[in-house]
């Protein structure tokens, strides 16, 4: 069985390009990570990892938006049925690396568009490409 990314790294740039030990959380490098990989996968590994040396110490639903901004950041939109945790479609064909325009500005993450990206993502399974 392949190594998992790590996700939960030392360093991330508000960006998600990652940085010295830390890995890209959005663009090609992030696909080419875990494009084979589903859905499903990235929320068990999230869950666990997450936040670092405590994971599963967050909310079904906390972990869900976390889920739902990597895979906007990614390219991935909403679809029209509900994203759970059970959730499984490969990251390959819903994301393709590309970061829609304005969610992040100036090194900052756009916290209006991600908090409705959370909201919408979170409750809404995924476009496939």
């Amino acid at each position: 069985m392949p190594t998992t990314p790590p996700l939960a790294p030392r360093v991330i740039r508000e960006n998600l390009s990652g940085g010295g030990e830390a890995p890209s959380l959005a663009g090609g490098n992030f696909v080419k990570s875990w494009g084979g990989r589903s859905t499903r996968e990235l929320y068990d590994y999230l869950r666990s990892a997450m936040p670092l040396g405590k994971g599963g110490s967050l909310s079904d639903q906390t972990y869900q938006n976390i889920l739902a901004f990597l895979l906007e950041a990614n390219g991935a939109t909403a679809g029209g049925k509900p994203f759970t945790a059970e959730t499984d479609v490969k990251i390959g064909n819903v994301a393709n690396g590309q970061m829609p325009g304005g969610l992040c500005s100036a090194g900052r993450v756009n916290a209006t568009r991600s908090q409705r990206a959370h909201s919408r993502g979170a409750s809404s399974a995924l476009h496939a490409r």
